[in-house]
């Protein structure tokens, strides 16, 4: 029985096939070294529909988070103030720093509910693998009569 010369058989092509798909994958997870994150802004139209804008920025990988010229406490009142009022300092790990408003996806739901609770509360603000913790002390809109 001759064989003959076979260079390729079905199995070694599949598992040739296979070793390129890891290898290409693995240089690919290894390669990003950027972190995405994703903000999507909805804004309603009562008369006809609802309309989504979805932004996508990438972020270098942050080696720290820190106060905006030291200030690690916050007041926050209620249907006045915003989220984006508050800041963090940002470094990363080239060295560089930015000064970031704090959005609602880096705050946990149960910190979240702390915001319509009156009084003085730590709030935990994550970005990346970077935590860092505020103090907020949460008060109650006085309307002010201007007539």
């Amino acid at each position: 029985m001759n064989i003959g010369f076979q260079p390729f058989s079905k199995y070694s092509f599949q598992r040739g096939l296979f070793l390129i798909f890891v290898l290409s994958l693995s240089f690919g997870i290894l390669a990003c070294d950027h972190t995405s994150e994703t903000t999507t802004y909805t804004s309603t139209n009562t008369a006809t529909s609802t309309t989504t804008m979805s932004t996508t920025s990438t972020l270098p990988p942050v080696s720290s988070l820190g106060y905006v010229d030291g200030q690690s406490e916050f007041d926050f009142v209620m249907r006045k103030s915003s989220l984006s009022d508050i800041q963090v300092e940002a470094t990363y790990l080239d060295g560089t720093t930015e000064v970031i408003r704090v959005l609602s996806s880096m705050i946990s739901d149960s910190d979240l509910a702390l915001f319509l609770v009156r009084g003085t509360h730590f709030i935990t603000v994550q970005i990346q693998s970077q935590s860092i913790v505020l103090s907020v002390r949460v008060l109650k809109y006085e309307f002010e009569d201007t007539l």
